[in-house]
C-alpha cells in the first residue's frame, strides 16, 4: 500500500551575536543556517533529527552523505568519526544537486583544521547511566596535514530495566595540499555488549495491556545482543580553476554476534501471558562498499551563476540474515520477573541478500542573484537485488529496476525579505527490513520509489532571524505486518 503525508510546517531560527561555546569555537546556534536540523557534537537543534524527517527516517532510507558524497549507510556511523550533521530538506535542500524526497542527512567528518585541539567530556545519564569521550586534533606537518582521533564510552541504563555498554573509536588523517583541496582517510569502530532483549507484548484479543513497572527488567538475562560495526573510507576534493573534482569510497560492515527477540503473547490486563517465545538470531552480517565520483563546473556570467554537475555513484551490499532458533518457554508474566535457565543455543544457517546498484546523473543549477534560482537533475539507476535461501527447496528471488529519477527545485525572491521556494523530487530508497516480531524477520523487500512535492515561503524578519512556512506531500510504498 502507499503512505501519503500532507503536513504544514513552520520554523524560525534566531542567530544571536554570541553564545556559550562548545569546545571553544563550536556554537550550534550560530552555525545553523536554518531550523530544519543541525547536530554538533552532543548538541542538537531544529525541527528534524537524523532519524526523523517529515515522519520518515532518512538513514533507514539510505539518504546519507559524508562531506556531501554518497555513502551507503548500514548502521550508525561511529560517533567519534563525525563532528556533526545537517538535515537537508525543504528550503534547506535548495541548491543541493541530487535531493531526496524524505530528506538527506549530511555528516561532517571530524578533521584536523590547522591547529591543535583537545577536549574531554563526562556526563551522568538518566537512571544512573554514564558516558564520556576524549578527542584530540594533532598537527603532523604544519597547518596542512594532521590527525583527529577520539575514543568514547556509554554505560546505558534503560527505563524498562536492563543495561548495555557502548564503545566507539575513530581516527581521521587530513591533508590540504592547497586552498580548498582535501584528501582525507578515516576508520572507526563501534561495539555494543550486554544489551539484553527488551520484552514485546502482544495483548490478548480486546484486552488492554497491564501497567508495567518502571525500571524492572522483565526479560531474560541470557538474551544479550553483541554487535560490532566498522567503517572506513577515503575522500578527495580538488578545485581545478572553474572545476571541482570530488570522490569518495566507503566501506561499512556490521555484525550481530548474538541477537534475541523476547515475545509475550496473549497478555491480559492482569499481566498474565499465555506463551513466551524467544527468537535467537546469531551471526547476521552486512557488508557494504559504496562511493561517488563527481565533477562540477561553476561559472559566472554577469549577475548569473551557473553550476553543472556530473555524478556516478554505486554500492555493493551483501547480507546474511534469517536462520533463527525459536525457543518456546510456555506461560509467563508481563509484570513480574520470570527468569528461566538458558537453553541450548544452536548455530544457524543464513540466507543471503545481494544488492548491486549504480546511478549516473547530471544536474544543472542556475542562480540569478537577487532574483531566484533553479536546480534541475536527472539520473538513471540500475538496481539489482538477489535473495538466495539456505533451504534448497526455496527458489532464489531476483529483482531488477532501472528508474529514471527527475528533480526540479527553485526559489523566487518576491521582495528583499520574502522568498518563495518549491520543488518536485523523485527517489529510489531501500525498504525497511522486516522487524524482529515478523515471521520473516530481517528480510528486506526490493527498493521502493518515492516522491515529494513541496512549496513554501521564507521571510527575513531581521538579518539574523527568518521565518519559514511550508506545505509538503510525501508519497512512498509502505510495508507493515499482516493480520497474522
Amino acid at each position: 500500500m502507499n503512505a501519503k503525508l500532507l503536513i504544514v510546517a513552520a520554523a524560525a531560527v534566531a542567530v544571536p551575536e554570541g553564545a556559550l561555546a562548545q569546545r571553544t569555537a563550536e556554537n550550534l546556534v550560530t552555525q545553523s543556517a536554518d531550523a530544519f536540523g543541525k547536530t554538533i557534537g552532543n548538541e542538537k537543534i531544529g525541527l528534524y533529527s537524523t532519524e526523523d524527517v517529515r515522519g520518515f527516517n532518512p538513514i533507514d532510507a539510505g539518504n546519507v552523505r559524508i562531506e556531501g558524497l554518497y555513502f551507503d549507510h548500514v548502521e550508525r556511523v561511529p560517533t567519534r568519526l563525525v563532528e556533526g550533521s545537517t538535515v537537508r530538506v525543504g528550503v534547506a535542500a535548495q541548491g543541493f544537486s541530487f535531493p531526496a524526497p524524505t530528506g538527506i542527512v549530511d555528516y561532517d567528518l571530524t578533521l584536523y583544521r590547522g591547529k591543535f585541539e583537545a577536549s574531554a567530556m563526562i556526563e551522568r545519564g538518566p537512571y544512573g547511566g554514564a558516558a564520556g569521550n576524549v578527542e584530540l586534533k594533532l598537527p603532523i606537518s604544519g597547518d596542512n596535514f594532521g590527525l583527529a582521533g577520539a575514543v568514547g564510552f556509554r554505560e546505558q541504563v534503560r527505563p524498562e530495566g536492563g543495561k548495555n555498554s557502548y564503545r566507539t573509536v575513530g581516527i581521521t588523517a587530513a591533508w590540504q595540499p592547497y586552498q580548498g583541496a582535501l584528501l582525507a582517510g578515516f576508520a572507526g569502530a563501534f561495539t555494543n555488549d550486554d544489551d539484553e532483549a527488551h520484552v514485546t507484548f502482544f495483548p490478548a484479543a480486546e484486552a488492554l495491556p497491564p501497567r508495567v513497572p518502571r525500571g524492572v527488567f522483565l526479560g531474560q538475562d541470557w538474551t544479550d545482543k553483541k554487535s560490532r560495526t566498522r567503517t572506513g573510507g577515503v575522500i578527495g576534493k580538488f578545485p581545478l580553476q572553474n572545476w571541482l573534482l570530488e570522490g569518495g569510497l566507503f566501506s561499512f560492515s556490521a555484525r550481530n554476534l548474538t541477537n534475541f527477540a523476547d515475545l509475550l503473547r496473549g497478555v491480559t490486563a492482569d499481566g498474565k501471558a499465555t506463551n513466551r517465545i524467544i527468537i535467537y538470531d546469531p551471526g547476521s552480517e552486512t557488508d557494504s562498499l559504496s562511493g561517488e565520483g563527481r565533477l562540477t563546473r561553476i561559472w559566472q556570467a554577469g549577475d548569473m551563476q551557473h553550476r553543472l554537475v556530473f555524478s556516478a555513484r554505486g554500492r555493493i551490499k551483501d547480507r546474511l540474515f534469517g536462520g533463527t532458533q525459536r525457543i518456546d518457554l510456555g506461560p509467563s508474566s508481563a509484570v513480574l520477573p520470570d527468569f528461566r535457565a538458558q537453553p541450548a543455543l544452536l548455530p544457524q544457517v543464513k540466507d543471503k541478500d545481494n544488492v548491486r546498484q549504480m546511478s549516473f546523473g547530471v544536474a544543472y543549477g542556475f542562480k540569478w542573484l537577487s532574483h531566484g534560482s533553479i536546480d534541475l537533475s536527472v539520473s538513471r539507476a540500475q538496481y539489482r537485488k538477489n535473495i538466495s535461501f539456505a533451504d534448497a527447496a526455496l527458489p532464489s528471488v531476483l529483482t531488477k529496476d532501472t528508474p529514471i529519477l527527475v528533480t526540479a527545485t527553485g526559489t523566487l525572491n518576491l521582495s528583499p525579505r520574502l522568498t518563495a521556494y518549491g520543488g518536485f523530487v523523485r527517489g529510489l530508497e531501500e525498504a525497511l527490513v522486516a522487524p524482529d516480531i515478523a515471521t520473516n524477520r530481517s528480510e528486506a523487500p526490493p527498493a521502493i520509489r518515492t516522491r515529494q512535492m513541496d512549496f513554501g515561503l521564507r521571510y527575513a524578519v531581521t538579518s539574523k532571524m527568518s521565518l519559514v512556512a511550508g506545505l509538503f506531500s510525501v508519497q512512498k510504498p509502505y510495508f507493515n505486518l499482516d493480520p497474522s
